[in-house]
């Protein structure tokens, strides 16, 4: 009996997938499932996803390279331009001081008091308050903050709660007596093309996305100032320049994003 165990064994052996037939791994000859190959992806329509975004944004606290001009002359600063989590943020005093504005500090109340003619508003440190000539508060991208005991706003607030207009070149933001528009709306779709310009097309109502009620938004890293991650499906607020083409849908360029 032992004999015939024996022989069985050494059979066993001898013979290729006999033994261990569950476990054994086995060539595949065709799949059922079509193999996908991983690809870059250049949208990312959850920004908690680690895919590249087509804007960077940066989270520290960096100086800015650019100046600010008004009246044809570079606003002079002891506490520099600052983008702190994505966020450009200007000096408040010195920025209003050279377009004429009166700008008190509050100690008691942390709040800065502005005015010129008709013009008030009042902002206080650390709230994502802004007031427009004492109407209903709007929020920004970012809260007012002190750095070096300079009060900074973002580059939005000067046209969104004064009126005060400027135009983005190379960089430089130059405040003008000028004209400026305003667009909000879902992002629909996002794209870029081979020049590297960034485009979202919006819509107010993401149940109407017909091309008449589109309107595309052109950016550019030289004209620009984008203040938050943008995905598909977000809102957001473009304050552009006052010129659109007649085309369906109307195209314009954003000089800020948020």
């Amino acid at each position: 009996m032992k004999k015939i165990l024996l022989l069985l064994t050494i059979l066993t052996l001898l013979i290729p997938g006999a033994a261990f037939a569950d476990t054994a791994p086995q060539p595949v000859l065709y799949s059922e499932t079509p193999v996908v190959t991983a690809v870059p992806v250049l949208i990312s329509t959850n920004p908690t996803e680690n895919l590249p975004m087509l804007v960077d944004y940066d989270t520290t606290l960096t100086e800015q390279t650019f100046q600010v001009i008004t009246d044809g002359t570079a606003v002079t600063y002891d506490v520099l331009s600052q983008k702190t989590n994505g966020v450009t943020m200007l000096p408040l005093r010195h920025t209003l001081e050279s377009l004429g504005y009166s700008v008190n500090w509050n100690s008691e109340t942390m709040a800065v008091d502005i005015s010129k003619g008709a013009r008030f508003t009042s902002i206080t440190l650390g709230e994502n308050r802004y007031f427009k000539n004492r109407m209903a508060p709007i929020s920004l991208s970012a809260a007012p903050i002190a750095i070096n005991g300079r009060t900074m706003v973002p580059l939005e607030f000067f046209y969104e709660t004064l009126d005060e207009a400027f135009v983005v070149e190379s960089n430089d933001v130059i405040f003008k007596d000028d004209m400026m528009a305003k667009h909000a709306g879902f992002v629909l779709d996002m794209s870029r093309d081979e020049t590297g310009v960034v485009s979202y097309t919006i819509v107010a109502d993401l149940e109407q996305a017909e091309p008449e009620f589109q309107t595309i938004i052109h950016t550019n890293q030289f004209f620009t100032y984008t203040q938050k991650q943008v995905s598909e499906g977000d809102f957001i607020t473009a304050i552009c320049s006052p010129i659109m083409t007649m085309s369906i849908p109307g195209q314009t360029t954003a000089y800020v994003i948020y």
